[in-house]
């Protein structure tokens, strides 16, 4: 696992490399961490930064060519960009939980209970965006893929909100439902991870 540790690592110093953005990034949350609508934004945003963001570096710099010069397989770089993701969806996971906590000490937020019990669907929401991006972006590249992942980007950000609010309403936020959400998450992420190793695995590089 040590290459594939490696690859991991680098993808999050191009993540740590936007410096002020991510510090804007976490004003934002602070200032809408209690709102439903708002907070899947700010998810969303996180996550094609997170996500999206390293492989587009990648491709602008030239740095995918520089992956086959290195020690490490086909394999190995899917599976470094998969565990990628899921740090970053439990890193924002993780962070807006916190906040919501934080926020929780004060009597100025009403929504806690609601803002948490999003939070698997949340977790739902982003595994689906990382099933559906990564091997697109892996087998086409990041500009062949852009269209594809703007507009599903587009919708996750416009009906985000939506879908939370209906979850909360219909009552998915109990521990079984909660369950049941990751799994589903995981089996999802599980499956495009062999479809991307495979796609990846014919990708041709040229110029």
């Amino acid at each position: 696992m040590g290459n594939v540790q490696k690859l991991v690592k680098m993808d999050f110093l191009k993540l740590l490399s936007l410096g002020k953005v991510l510090v804007l990034y976490l004003l934002f949350l602070l200032v809408v961490a209690a709102d439903m609508r708002m907070i899947s934004f700010g998810y969303m945003i996180f996550l094609y930064m997170g996500v999206y963001g390293p492989m587009s570096y990648d491709e602008a710099s030239k740095g995918n060519y520089l992956l086959g010069t290195l020690p490490v397989s086909r394999k190995q770089v899917v599976q470094a960009k998969y565990l990628y993701a899921l740090a970053v969806l439990l890193a924002a996971h993780l962070l807006i939980g916190l906040i919501n906590l934080v926020i929780g000490l004060f009597p100025v937020s009403q929504k806690l209970e609601s803002a948490m019990g999003a939070l698997p669907v949340l977790f739902l929401l982003g595994a689906v965006f990382a099933a559906v991006v990564l091997p697109l972006v892996l087998y086409l590249g990041v500009m062949k893929a852009r269209w594809w992942v703007m507009g599903l980007y587009m919708l996750a950000f416009m009906g985000g909100g939506t879908v939370l609010a209906l979850s909360t309403g219909f009552g998915v936020s109990g521990p079984p439902q909660s369950a049941s959400l990751y799994l589903v998450s995981a089996g999802l992420l599980i499956v495009s991870y062999f479809v991307a190793l495979r796609l990846y695995s014919r990708r041709q590089f040229t110029e």
